[in-house]
């Protein structure tokens, strides 16, 4: 059991640093722009997939694909293989991560309805 005096430590720290502009540099700011959950999960997932190296070119990337998916829960809903391909200028073998991430997809999209997310 966490002491009183810890959580009450802990729910000023939250309060003080829980605050917008305290976001940045991290890549989660995107989340701001986006009101629609669905769309935040998409925005979160794509900024965490192209968080590795410096800060400024993480931020340059996620911009850059972000700019690709006005509404991207709305557009990865609709998607195809080849309208992703088309947007995000992958060829039809695409790299061995694209190839690796088509199999996941697939075994994900084969999983039983109401297993899961």
């Amino acid at each position: 059991m966490v002491s009183p005096a810890i959580t009450k430590g802990l729910e000023q720290l939250h309060s003080r640093m829980h605050r917008r502009e305290m976001v940045h540099p991290d890549p989660l700011e995107f989340l701001y722009a986006y009101p629609d959950p669905r769309d935040r999960e998409i925005v979160g997932l794509v900024a965490a997939g192209l968080a590795y190296g410096r800060v400024a070119q993480i931020l340059k990337s996620v911009a850059r694909a972000l700019d690709l998916l006005p509404e991207p829960a709305e557009f990865l809903k609709n998607a195809t293989e080849e309208s992703l391909q088309k947007t995000f200028r992958i060829s039809s073998t695409g790299s061995r991560r694209a190839r690796s991430f088509r199999r996941c997809s697939s075994a994900s999209s084969a999983r039983p309805s109401g297993s899961g997310r």
